[in-house]
């Protein structure tokens, strides 16, 4: 597994020299051969503070963990975490899509959503597929005046489909495999090397925005992954990954 010390001690160096060789510097009178001494000394007590708290983070999350599922876990749970099940209708073919979902979709992104982009996206879906399945002709009605139920052009799904990546699996299932290469990616290089090449992947696409390549696996990377995964495939994503 990664080794602690070849992750941070670069890092901790640098912030050493940053914090306190400028506290010599900023002094009003000239610096002492005991002053150097004692700030390098301070700074290998702060080294080692700031050195338990990260390893004590990564440990809860399981980068340090003698095997490898805690890590793989950790990234699952996160991909599961920031899943949102109401964008799903945005890769489906709206013959595939029941009345019940469209439904459900509908209410998020009217009342729900917090994320304006994402509701406009899922209102125009919900808009094409009433165009295709209804049709866009103006209702009829009836000799009293009251609207009459149109009928679908043809037989709707009564149940919900699961998404599928665009080669034939799983979300869940692909989730579960970019968890593998990012914890191998982790193990190889550094803690954050299987988040970041999964963003610097996604980047890779023709898709805007660019996400942000902070090695934070969030709301927005979920989401992009999802979409990467029912138009492009799992197997063209783990190509970009290496």
């Amino acid at each position: 597994m990664v080794k602690f010390g070849d992750v941070l001690d670069g890092a901790f160096h640098a912030n050493r020299v940053i914090d306190y060789m400028n506290e010599l510097t900023n002094k009003k009178d000239k610096a002492t051969d005991e002053d150097y001494k004692r700030v390098y000394r301070e700074g290998e007590k702060i080294d080692v503070i700031k050195h338990d708290k990260v390893k004590k983070k990564h440990e809860e999350e399981g980068y340090f963990d003698e095997e490898p599922k805690r890590a793989i876990e950790h990234f699952k749970e996160l991909f599961i975490k920031h899943d949102n099940p109401q964008e799903d209708i945005l890769y489906k073919e709206n013959k595939n899509i029941p009345q019940s979902e469209i439904d459900r979709a509908s209410k998020y992104a009217w009342f729900e959503g917090r994320d304006k982009e994402l509701n406009r996206r899922i209102s125009n879906k919900v808009s094409s597929w009433y165009d295709e399945v209804y049709g866009n002709e103006k209702a009829a009605r009836d000799a009293t005046g009251r609207l009459i139920n149109s009928k679908a052009k043809y037989s709707l799904p009564q149940k919900e489909k699961p998404l599928l990546s665009k080669d034939g699996r799983m979300i869940s299932e692909s989730y579960s495999a970019l968890a593998s290469i990012m914890a191998k990616h982790d193990e190889k290089k550094h803690v954050s090397s299987g988040s970041m090449s999964l963003q610097q992947a996604l980047n890779k696409y023709p898709y805007q925005p660019q996400l942000k390549e902070d090695g934070v696996v969030g709301e927005k990377t979920v989401s992009r992954v999802k979409q990467v995964l029912a138009e492009q495939g799992l197997s063209s994503l783990l190509r970009r990954i290496g």
